[in-house]
């Protein structure tokens, strides 16, 4: 994943992030710039490449945004196999930008029903048949984005 943290008006920073086969968040780079601008971000992957950072062959690299198109473009310049995904937080808030303010409670409840079922489902299809979860993932994929952290590693 990467992120821009804003440190300041004119200084951002942005981060790549990983996660390791427990789901542990490991910070693996940075690099600051005023915005988070092509730039900076092609900076970034291509430092992470130099440094032998490269997806496994299975799964595909997935990278998570926020909306910035910048990062879509560079790490796909990087890696085009990746899976681009905008995260499920971001599509929420966004569309709450659409509803009443007095329509947000009941519309974040429903956003973590959704998740609570996939992840039901993902049990179900993990529990009775391991290798549908492949398949699984890709119709989820199609669906809404990624609800979990948690991918297929084989």
């Amino acid at each position: 994943m990467l992120d821009g943290v804003v440190l300041t008006r004119d200084l951002v920073v942005v981060v790549a992030l990983g996660l390791t086969r427990d789901g542990d968040k490991v910070v693996l780079d940075g690099e600051p710039g005023t915005s988070e601008n092509p730039a900076v971000v092609q900076t970034l992957t291509v430092r992470l490449q130099t440094r032998g950072f490269a997806p496994l062959p299975r799964p595909r690299l997935l990278a998570i945004r926020d909306g910035a198109r910048p990062r879509s473009t560079a790490v796909l310049a990087a890696w085009p196999q990746t899976r681009i995904q905008r995260c499920v937080i971001h599509n929420q808030r966004n569309l709450h930008d659409y509803l009443r303010r007095s329509d947000h409670v009941e519309s974040s409840h429903l956003w973590e029903r959704l998740r609570v079922a996939l992840a039901d489902l993902r049990g179900l299809v993990a529990a009775r048949k391991p290798a549908a979860l492949a398949p699984f993932f890709s119709v989820i994929y199609n669906l809404c984005n990624i609800v979990t952290w948690e991918t297929p590693f084989d």
